[in-house]
């Protein structure tokens, strides 16, 4: 471990290149900001509900499925995909409580403050972040690519999940599907997290 101070710069060089360290800056429109065995993490605050976001480090993964893998459609191919930059990815789905503290409404179908919300479009899902923006100064949200939506799922693993191959037993750990869910929503954070924290 390395304790930086505001102004300390650290570059560590070798024949393949350089890093840089610097100190790292909560972001502004942080109300909480931290590292954790995932990664940095970073929370807003809108009507005191609160919402914690992940940083998904740039990088070069391989997108899409091989031949032969459980639930892969026709048309992926693998394919490299490079994410020059970093992001910020909501540490779980967006959660009815919150929706609502920045629409004023709940549209769900399976009600609870801590459950994800449902029952929206895409057009409802521009226009939250619309809001959301506008309500938490310079966080600049919006829906993901599908490229960093892909990283952030895999976070840096190659198999259909990031804990394996599909098997329920595996899939009952990290994930509410047919099978486990009873049919409806369940709160969010009851499953296993991702190595991004996801």
């Amino acid at each position: 471990e390395v304790a930086l101070r505001e102004g300390v710069v650290i570059t560590l060089g070798g024949a393949r290149g350089e890093v840089v360290l610097r100190p790292w800056a909560r972001e502004s429109w942080a109300t909480a900001a931290g590292r954790d065995r995932y990664g940095l993490w970073a929370e807003f605050k809108v009507k005191n509900v609160a919402y914690r976001m992940r940083w998904i480090p740039p990088g070069t993964f391989t997108m899409g499925s091989p031949e032969g893998e459980v639930g892969r459609f026709d048309r992926e191919v693998l394919h490299e995909v490079t994410l020059t930059r970093g992001y910020w990815l909501g540490e779980t789905p967006v959660t009815q409580g919150l929706w609502e503290a920045v629409t004023g409404r709940n549209p769900s179908y399976h009600k609870g403050a801590d459950r994800p919300v449902e029952q929206v479009s895409w057009e409802d899902c521009q226009e939250f972040c619309a809001r959301l923006n506008g309500v938490v100064p310079g966080l600049e949200v919006g829906l993901p690519t599908e490229a960093q939506w892909e990283r952030a799922c895999r976070a840096g693993t190659t198999t259909a999940t990031w804990l394996g191959d599909v098997d329920e037993q595996q899939l009952d750990r990290i994930a509410w599907y047919y099978a486990n869910s009873g049919g409806e929503t369940h709160a969010v954070r009851g499953k296993e997290a991702n190595p991004y924290g996801l």
